[in-house]
């Protein structure tokens, strides 16, 4: 489960204090919901699920302008970043290092707009993005020098799993060659595992065997979320798989409400407001 750091002076800060109940809530969920990098990708959808709200997207968006960025299918928050690392991004911590792999992944202009907000600190990614194009040309050199090197099976290296390239179709393809979980619902697991690795920066050489883990531990649990019995769920209880899925996360990460009350329990007793 994701840890981090929450500003209580919020509650004296002008703008959130004039905010209504339901979008102090909404602001809240995206603060939590968002990446280590403090990217939220857009799901209004389950963001008014969760917040029992029905305002439009145009109003959610025009009470948050001026506190995010948007690009492509995500909003980047600047001030998320700015508080969670206050001293910038230039340690070698491996927490630091997966916030600046994350940031290298998107385009660009998203690099430029952290420069103009976040100031010199924040230059360090596009520093290290250049080294990392130094130490590539370097390695490239010394194996081309004195010998010809012998072929060999590419060396995989530690990453976090949204850096590994691996995509719900490749875990869907793993899951039906493995006959244990060939049933498995590669994207709830996909899910899963991005949540899990961007929590705590958790990295693995070989994330397809941790996809399979992750099933087999489940199935071992009695609680493996197949593909039939999700669909099959959702539509008796009257919801969307995306709504099925999400609030089994909710739930299955959470004691209280695990002791409290059964999952399909739940999802029937809050669906309605959906």
């Amino acid at each position: 489960m994701s840890r981090r750091f929450t500003d209580t002076n919020k509650w004296d800060d002008p703008w959130f204090c004039d905010l209504d109940a339901k979008s102090k809530l909404m602001w809240q969920y995206i603060l939590d919901k968002c990446s280590i990098a403090g990217v939220w990708k857009i799901n209004f959808k389950l963001l008014k699920f969760f917040c029992d709200s029905d305002k439009p997207e145009s109003e959610i968006r025009e009470t948050f302008t001026g506190r995010f960025f948007e690009f492509d299918d995500k909003w980047f928050i600047p001030k998320f970043l700015k508080y969670q690392y206050p001293r910038g991004l230039n340690s070698e911590k491996p927490a630091i290092i997966g916030v600046r792999n994350e940031l290298l992944d998107y385009d660009k202009k998203l690099l430029e707009i952290i420069r103009q907000s976040l100031g010199n600190d924040y230059l360090i990614i596009k520093d290290k993005d250049k080294d990392k194009d130094k130490d590539k040309e370097k390695e490239k050199r010394e194996e081309g020098v004195g010998e010809e090197k012998k072929d060999s099976p590419p060396t995989k290296k530690k990453c976090l799993f949204r850096n590994s390239g691996i995509g719900v179709e490749n875990i869907s393809e793993a899951f039906e060659k493995t006959e244990d979980v060939n049933n498995a619902d590669a994207e709830f697991y996909y899910n899963s595992i991005l949540d899990w690795s961007d929590s705590d920066s958790n990295m693995k050489t070989d994330w397809i065997a941790t996809a399979r883990n992750f099933a087999r531990k489940d199935l071992g649990e009695g609680k493996l979320r197949t593909i039939d019995a999700n669909i099959k769920k959702a539509k008796e209880i009257g919801v969307t798989v995306e709504v099925f899925t999400a609030m089994y996360k909710q739930w299955s990460t959470s004691p209280e409400l695990r002791t409290k009350i059964k999952f399909e329990d739940y999802v029937r007793e809050f669906h309605g407001k959906y």
